[in-house]
């Protein structure tokens, strides 16, 4: 076995549960008292105090970030919006809730005026007044004012507070939406909405995390559940999604698990334009995979599981057990290692994909009783199951078989089942279900480092987790209905995570 990895142990690095309500702006106490920069998405400028003037009345503006307390700004429970250590906070010129107020400092009072509540979309909303936190005229250069206006999901309305120096590494969770069944694949759109599917309803859902409103745009046809892990499962977007609508889904059939593509079409979809591209994929009631992944060399990548046929995995003739790798169009990509849809095998369960800042791809795997493992796929390379499991080996020649890729770094199963992973910055994030938690690491060179365990048992069982279009993350419950496929019977809940360094 190649690259042997040992069992990695983890040590506990919990954050507290931010205890507060989740639609209200909140921090942990490193943030409280330190404050953070807040970033303008659009201008990549910190949100700043003009003339670094402690004067009530003073208006803020964008400005280069320069790290000084006048760009050093704290969300607190109590929706204030303070600068300074607190002794001034965020509020409307004069009081005032017409679009065009420009924001000013003022000594902090506590009063409506005052108080602000963050959109899981970046967005910072005056509550009294309804209207966001705006950079005039969608300006980009040092001194443009900062107003409330209408809100619209631009980008010169959503702000970042990535890198804020929290010591855990994440500063904030923000309740988003709820749900009565499995959000398990999800995508974020250009316009800032996000896409999601219901695994066992079968039918595909636009969030705006802006308001929290949710709108289904449509039934995926011959979606069938297995009574146990299969149904409406991974989404990706076209990179030409802006142009020609198309979305990818992976779902289980009533014969097996397929890709398709439909067309989103006036926020709705639009069945008659379906093509079915991969199909005849095996399925069972569990083992089904499901992720999907576009790759920086544009070919889209998705994980199969072994249908619980273990041999499937080893078989390079067959698409179970796998990584796969297709064409926009659902061709075979010419420089496949087997000339089909395969890329890499021997998997067991494969749920997690993502790609890291050099183009390499990450995969998430359960395992059966003993470790789950994380893997960095090789083109054409062979991942061990069913002989080895993790770095243990179950049976023929074991993990010490010629030429089995060993894993990055493993999990006790009890601590694990990992489904979704993500990567932002180079930092790698992995949601756990039986787990109950979520792991974050920091990619060096090939391997995942500085391991810490977030969320241990605050939010229950976790199952995706994408990349915000801001560089933070969408995160998603699967506490009840996990294995069974009636619809509507589960109660979960889809958030919006900040991250720190």
């Amino acid at each position: 076995m190649t690259g042997l990895a040992t069992l990695a142990l983890f040590p506990a690095g919990c954050i507290d549960d931010p205890g507060a309500d989740p639609e209200v702006l909140d921090t942990d106490e490193a943030a409280a008292v330190t404050g953070a920069p807040l970033t303008s998405v659009a201008s990549g400028k910190c949100l700043d105090v003009k003339g670094r003037s402690t004067t009530t009345g003073t208006g803020l503006q964008i400005y280069t970030c320069n790290g000084q307390d006048n760009q050093s700004f704290n969300f607190t429970s109590a929706g204030e919006l303070q600068v300074y250590g607190g002794t001034r906070c965020v509020e409307p010129a004069n009081g005032a809730t017409t679009a065009g107020t420009k924001a000013v400092i003022a000594n902090c009072s506590g009063q409506a005026r005052q108080k602000w509540t963050r959109s899981s979309a970046g967005a910072i909303v005056h509550q009294q007044s309804g209207l966001c936190l705006d950079v005039e005229g969608q300006r980009t250069t040092n001194g443009t004012a900062v107003q409330i206006w209408t809100c619209n999901n631009q980008t010169n309305q959503r702000w970042s507070s990535t890198g804020s120096g929290c010591s855990s590494g994440v500063c904030e969770v923000v309740q988003v939406a709820t749900d009565t069944d499995l959000p398990w694949g999800l995508v974020s759109l250009p316009d800032g909405t996000v896409l999601y599917s219901r695994r066992d309803a079968d039918d595909i859902v636009q969030l705006n995390p802006s308001t929290g409103a949710k709108t289904s745009i449509g039934t995926v046809p011959n979606v069938a559940g297995t009574d146990g892990e299969g149904g409406l499962m991974g989404l990706a977007i076209a990179p030409t999604f802006e142009t020609d609508g198309w979305l990818y889904i992976m779902h289980t059939s009533p014969t097996d698990n397929r890709i398709v593509r439909i067309k989103v079409v006036g926020n709705q979809l639009d069945t008659s334009t379906e093509q079915v591209l991969i199909s005849g994929i095996p399925r069972n009631k569990y083992h089904n995979g499901g992720r999907l992944r576009w790759g920086p060399d544009g070919k889209l990548y998705a994980t199969t599981g072994d249908a619980q046929n273990a041999n499937l995995a080893q078989d390079t003739s067959s698409l179970a057990g796998k990584v796969l790798r297709l064409e926009p169009d659902g061709t075979v990509p010419s420089d496949n290692p087997f000339g089909n849809y395969v890329w890499s095998y021997g998997h067991r369960n494969p749920q997690g994909l993502a790609f890291d800042s050099a183009g390499r791809l990450w995969e998430q795997e359960f395992g059966n009783t003993v470790m789950d493992e994380t893997n960095l796929i090789q083109k054409g390379g062979n991942y061990g199951w069913p002989n080895c499991e993790g770095t243990v080996s179950q049976g023929g020649s074991g993990c010490s078989t010629a030429g089995y890729i060993a894993p990055k770094l493993t999990y006790p199963t009890s601590e694990g089942s990992c489904s979704g992973i993500a990567i932002v910055d180079d930092v790698f994030y992995a949601a756990c279900q039986r787990g109950t938690r979520m792991y974050r690491a920091v990619i060096s060179g090939s391997s995942l480092t500085g391991v810490q365990q977030l969320f241990v048992g605050t939010y229950g069982r976790l199952r995706t987790v994408e990349p915000t279009l801001d560089g933070n993350l969408w995160l998603t419950t699967t506490n009840t209905g996990g294995t069974d496929s009636v619809p509507n019977n589960s109660n979960e809940r889809i958030f919006r995570v900040i991250l720190g360094d």
